[in-house]
C-alpha cells in the first residue's frame, strides 16, 4: 500500500483498519445529513397512536418556561403570560 507521494506504507492490507474507517465514515455521512432520513414512528403511551390537537399560546408559554427557551441563552428572562400581555386588547387606543 503506498501514500499520495508514492511511498510504499505497508505490505498487507489492515482489514479491521478498512472496516473501521468505513464505518467512520459512515457515521460522519449521517451526522452532516449526507444520506437518505431514517423513517422514525412516534407512539403514544402503550405504543398507542399520539394525541394531536389545537394548543393555546399559554401552554406553549408553559412549555418553554419548562424546558427554556432554545434560541436565548438566558433563560431567566420573565415570561409574559396571557393576563399580563396587553400588547393586543381590542382597543384601538392609538390616535
Amino acid at each position: 500500500m503506498f501514500d499520495r507521494e508514492g511511498i510504499e506504507v505497508a505490505r498487507e492490507i489492515d482489514l479491521k483498519a478498512v472496516d473501521t474507517v468505513l464505518k467512520l465514515m459512515d457515521r460522519r455521512a449521517k451526522l452532516n445529513g449526507l444520506d437518505m432520513p431514517v423513517k422514525a414512528e412516534l407512539s403514544g403511551p402503550n405504543g398507542g397512536a399520539m394525541q394531536v390537537g389545537p394548543v393555546g399560546i399559554a401552554e406553549l408559554r408553559n412549555l418553554i418556561r419548562t424546558a427554556g427557551d432554545p434560541d436565548n441563552e438566558e433563560d431567566d428572562e420573565p415570561v409574559v403570560t396571557d393576563e399580563e400581555d396587553d400588547t393586543d386588547d381590542g382597543d384601538d387606543d392609538t390616535a
